[in-house]
């Protein structure tokens, strides 16, 4: 049976999950424009403040509702957030939604000693008539919480060849809840959300009204310089705009969105790729060998279709790179790899700056030369970098100080009575990767500052 010890004491990477959700919060309720958005939103400020507003469209309200776009993640962010303040209600959902019961008389002895074993505080609720998921964690208060069991792991379990692998997946869940993961995973339900609905909000909220807005004006327009005798020059001058101006400025602000989608999700997207692989080097550290985890991998059922497949890769990795870590635990390259994944995915945020650039090319006759492009270009750099700096200089220190306090991360959330003695001491073996990336971030976020500080000093 499985040492719990050798558990609770593989915990390799720090909770980079809460990390992120913390910065994103901080993010979002420091960020100008998404204040400026929500205020936009919710009282239509600046089309209130145009003086020529009411004679550009007589539907300003729809200059409103296009912020959603830009309040979109934010909003995400924040429910996602509720979902860890609030335990209570996502255990009533869930139990409610996979009609989950506390009976136990249907499971194998030993299987739920094993659990117990393992985690003596974790609650075990089944549902044996469900086929369609393995095995999940999920919080009931802030320190507890209860692995849900379906009757695939109760069949793999009667199989005495596949019995390691359920072992395998029971460990992994068995880690979600001693890393403290079970509070922040229900971000990931919103997560999918958003990769869901983007394009509809997108479409429907931004540019469907855009659209319209323009066909008013252009309509207006047209109708306005009927009387003058004008209307061939000026149709054929509102075409040359559609085709030159107004089409290809609907393609920037397409290409925006996505890049800035794309720099939104990253970060947390390594996040939740972080808590499982994770949670496969608990496995590891306790069955000591990579196959079983390679075996249970391939009980799980494959996404049929490359909408599913995308979308799964919101909260797990693909098999091949989870494969690939379990077959090379304990390397220190595998292991920096873990380490530094977090830290250089913020890289991902500069993904926002290329767009304004995009525009600003396509802008160009508004600089006076190509150096203040560039010079234009390189403080919106500066400026990312710098609002990353924090979470570099954060991450470093975590990275430090991580071996030393994972232990008591871990109580936290587990329990002292699951953290024995041995747990507390320090594994030095591999301290010295963390040392290591502890700096190398470290000079991340000196770099950021430095950079930003240069860009103002040369403006």
């Amino acid at each position: 049976m499985a040492s719990r010890n050798t558990i609770q004491r593989k915990s390799v990477l720090p909770p980079w999950l809460w990390l992120w959700l913390l910065f994103s919060l901080f993010l979002t309720f420091t960020n100008i424009d998404v204040r400026q958005s929500l205020i936009d939103f919710l009282t239509g400020t600046i089309v209130a403040n145009s003086a020529h507003a009411e004679n550009l469209t007589r539907f300003p309200w729809l200059y409103r509702i296009m912020n959603l776009v830009d309040l979109w993640p934010p909003m995400l962010f924040v429910l996602g957030a509720l979902t860890a303040l609030t335990p209570q209600l996502r255990a009533k959902y869930l139990e409610k939604r996979w009609r989950l019961e506390g009976d136990l008389s249907n499971l194998p002895p030993d299987l739920v000693a094993f659990v117990r074993h393992a985690a003596p505080d974790l609650q075990i609720k089944t549902n044996l008539r469900r086929s369609d998921r393995q095995a999940f964690i999920y919080p009931l208060r802030y320190r507890k919480a209860a692995i849900a069991i379906f009757r695939p792991i109760v069949l793999l379990w009667y199989n005495e060849r596949k019995r390691a692998e359920a072992k395998a997946i029971l460990l992994h869940e068995i880690a979600h809840y001693q890393h403290g993961d079970a509070l922040v995973v229900g971000e990931g339900s919103f997560l999918d959300i958003g990769l869901n609905w983007w394009l509809p909000i997108f479409l429907v909220f931004g540019l469907i009204p855009m659209i319209f807005l323009w066909a008013e004006q252009s309509i207006n327009f047209v109708q306005s310089s009927t009387g003058s005798g004008n209307l061939s020059p000026t149709l054929l001058h509102e075409l040359i705009d559609a085709l030159t101006i107004f089409l290809p400025g609907w393609l920037l602000i397409l290409i925006e969105e996505i890049l800035q989608t794309i720099s939104l999700i990253l970060l947390p997207l390594l996040a939740f790729w972080c808590i499982e692989l994770n949670a496969d080097q608990a496995v590891l550290s306790t069955l000591h060998s990579g196959e079983d985890i390679i075996r249970a991998l391939a009980q799980f059922k494959a996404p049929s279709s490359w909408q599913d497949r995308l979308f799964a890769l919101a909260t797990h990795p693909p098999r091949s790179l989870r494969r690939w870590i379990a077959r090379n635990a304990g390397k220190r390259e595998g292991i920096w790899l873990l380490l530094m994944s977090f830290p250089l995915a913020a890289f991902s945020l500069l993904l926002g700056v290329v767009p304004l650039f995009i525009v600003q090319v396509s802008q160009e006759s508004v600089f006076h030369n190509h150096t203040d492009l560039l010079q234009s270009l390189a403080v919106d750099i500066g400026s990312t970098l710098v609002n990353l700096a924090p979470l570099w200089g954060v991450t470093a220190i975590i990275l430090l100080v991580w071996p030393l306090v994972n232990s008591f991360w871990m109580r936290i959330f587990a329990g002292p009575e699951e953290i024995r003695r041995e747990s507390q001491f320090v594994d030095w073996t591999n301290y010295r990767i963390y040392y290591f990336s502890a700096c190398l971030t470290a000079l991340l976020a000196l770099w950021g500052c430095a950079l930003y500080v240069l860009v103002q000093i040369k403006l």
